[in-house]
């Protein structure tokens, strides 16, 4: 079946964008030196990739409401619309002739679990859904309202996506945050791969959503095949966290600080009387908490040598390794880091992920030697 939006075919015409991946001849090295040369080149924008199944919702010039996946039947164009009717309001509420992107996936759950909802007769999927429904997460937008969008940049498209289908809100479904900055990326990523998530998929900021191709370096889907995971044991120093709060939801953020006098207020810019005398701060900075805490590991000496610092921690450690120091310094714990640094007297850590403790690990079990072999 084909549905045209303007002489477009986003029905059985229609062909996927698809990501491009690292070769798998590449070995970890070259895939890492390629992953700094695009992401250091401040040319992309980024989003998580969720552990789901990718789907094109279609609402055709007559209100018809379509859910499609990649591929198409033996039939022809699959149509799911009837499995999810939790998300037929939102649908509903859209304009005529918009075609977005996203997955279907379940909170905590893999595209397992979605293969036993979709992959069955509709009315066994709603059944299995009566628990755990499925959400939609939008990454992208093609068509609104009868413009044609896919021609536009990643860019453009998303900042249309935030401007038009957030008036839609709905409990079930998402909007994808992108990040544009390349700390903010590669940040984003290590704490989805340490949360156990899939990864994010990068796209050059003016690229347009082409059918049917995967062309080199435009798109990179980005999972966790360049860690590196090691024993380290916390010193028990840490960080400052960031002073100022830089967020997006600035109407809303409740900690702020008192530009003068460094007072510390909890409060709202429409609840705080001379707001124009504060300054939005982070949480951490309101708490007094840390922001990163240093790790080493035991040289043959038998000192510990700082190696680098660890964010993505939780607030609970981020709060005591200031409160209560002795309950974490010289505790063993395992990270994840994008890049080792050799190029100074000691090796350190680039963009290191806190992973989690290792109570049964003691500091003999976090040496140089294991983390860094000879070098």
């Amino acid at each position: 079946m084909n549905i045209y939006i303007n002489d477009v075919d986003f029905g059985k015409g229609f062909s996927v964008q698809r990501y491009w991946s690292f070769p798998s001849t590449w070995d970890k090295d070259k895939r890492r030196a390629e992953l700094n040369s695009i992401l250091y080149s401040d040319n992309y924008i980024a989003s998580r990739k969720q552990d789901g199944y990718w789907e094109r919702f279609i609402k055709d010039d007559n209100g018809d409401l379509y859910l499609c996946p990649r591929n198409l039947g033996v039939n022809g164009l699959i149509n799911k619309i009837d499995w999810v009717p939790h998300l037929h309001d939102f649908f509903n509420a859209l304009p005529n002739n918009t075609v977005l992107i996203g997955e279907v996936y379940l909170e905590g759950k893999t595209s397992r679990h979605i293969t036993s909802i979709l992959g069955c007769l509709r009315d066994k999927a709603i059944e299995r859904q009566k628990k755990d429904k499925l959400r939609f997460y939008i990454f992208d937008i093609l068509a609104y309202n009868g413009e044609l969008l896919y021609t536009k940049p990643i860019q453009e498209r998303v900042a249309f996506l935030y401007n038009k289908i957030s008036h839609f809100p709905h409990p079930y479904v998402d909007i994808a945050e992108y990040w544009d900055t390349p700390d903010e990326i590669h940040e984003h990523w290590l704490d989805i791969l340490a949360a156990g998530g899939e990864g994010v998929v990068l796209t050059q900021k003016n690229y347009p959503y082409e059918f049917g191709k995967r062309t080199a370096r435009k798109t990179l889907k980005l999972k966790k095949e360049l860690e590196d995971e090691i024993a380290v044991v916390i010193t028990g120093r840490w960080k400052e966290p960031l002073r100022e709060y830089t967020g997006k939801y600035i109407e809303s953020h409740p900690y702020w600080e008192n530009i003068s006098t460094g007072e510390k207020v909890y409060g709202t810019m429409s609840t705080i009387v001379d707001i124009d005398r504060y300054t939005p701060i982070t949480k951490g900075r309101y708490h007094g908490w840390a922001g990163s805490i240093q790790v080493g590991v035991l040289s043959k000496s038998g000192e510990i040598v700082p190696i680098g610092y660890l964010s993505g921690l939780t607030e609970e450690v981020k709060e005591k390794i200031v409160t209560n120091n002795e309950l974490y310094k010289g505790r063993v714990a395992d990270i994840q880091c994008m890049e080792i640094d050799y190029s100074g007297t000691v090796p350190t850590l680039r963009h290191a992920r806190f992973m989690g403790f290792r109570d049964d690990l003691t500091i003999e079990d976090a040496t140089w030697e294991k983390a860094f072999g000879s070098k």
